[in-house]
């Protein structure tokens, strides 16, 4: 309910799209796994290198693993190597309204709301806004140092 989505994509689809994060210079992306296992994905995609900034984004598809902190646990990781790495200065990023473990997450990992599209997405008979969300470089070196 809380993907951008609304169907899953064929498995040609997902080759293609795979092989267009492997080849592409604004596009980084990490499969996440969890005992043994590859349980989703994270990445920083439409990386603007001249301004330093990326929008991130996390999917955990494996229901089973869900509610134990892994997705703040990489949005963290990822945030440090991304600011640490890469030298960007401004993550930007998005949650749909109600979806209350991505915003912890997020939180966790230091983005703050910015701002909402209101009702940008229709799901499940109703319409949900988009919450979204930045972090700046400034704000990570603070607790850093």
């Amino acid at each position: 309910m809380y993907l951008s989505r609304r169907a899953a994509p064929s498995l040609q689809l997902e080759r293609e799209w795979l092989q267009k994060m492997a080849t592409s210079e604004t596009d980084i992306v990490w499969c996440i796994e969890f005992e043994d296992r590859t349980i989703g994905i994270t990445g920083a995609h439409r990386i603007d290198w001249q301004n330093c900034h990326a929008s991130t984004g996390t999917a955990i598809g494996d229901k089973g693993v869900w509610g134990k902190g892994i997705g703040g646990e990489l949005m963290c990781l990822r945030r440090d190597h991304l600011f640490r790495e890469y030298r960007l200065n401004k993550l930007k990023s998005a949650y749909l309204e109600g979806n209350e473990a991505s915003a912890r997450a997020q939180r966790a990992a230091g983005y703050r709301e910015v701002g909402r599209f209101r009702q940008e997405f229709f799901r499940d008979g109703r319409w949900l806004d988009q919450i979204q969300t930045e972090l700046l470089r400034e704000d990570w070196e603070g607790p850093q140092r």
